[in-house]
């Protein structure tokens, strides 16, 4: 319930996204969305990007790459796949 939840917000925030190009009015919204999703969920690192019109408008990265170490994770982090669920497409409104 906690997942499809998690993705319906985050497709309400892509639909409001899509209709305006001004990204700043959300991103402080998807910031604290995210970083409470984590400590909900006990997520160590999250890399997120916003795409418009294959742009990428908007990307962070949250928590830490590497806990052990304290190495912050970016936007550009990597993530190792043992499980194979790293790399997942998310649906966008256009999808729905």
């Amino acid at each position: 319930m906690m997942k499809k939840s998690l993705l319906l917000t985050l497709l309400f925030c892509a639909a409001t996204l899509h209709a305006s190009t001004d990204y700043s009015a959300v991103v402080p919204v998807l910031e604290k969305f995210i970083e409470h999703e984590m400590a909900n969920q006990e997520l160590p690192a999250l890399s997120i990007a916003l795409v418009d019109d294959q742009q990428i408008v908007w990307s962070q990265g949250f928590g830490f790459a590497n806990p052990k170490t304290k190495v912050p994770a970016t936007a550009e982090t990597v993530y190792p796949d043992s499980l194979g669920l790293a790399h997942r497409n998310v649906a966008t409104p256009a999808d729905v």
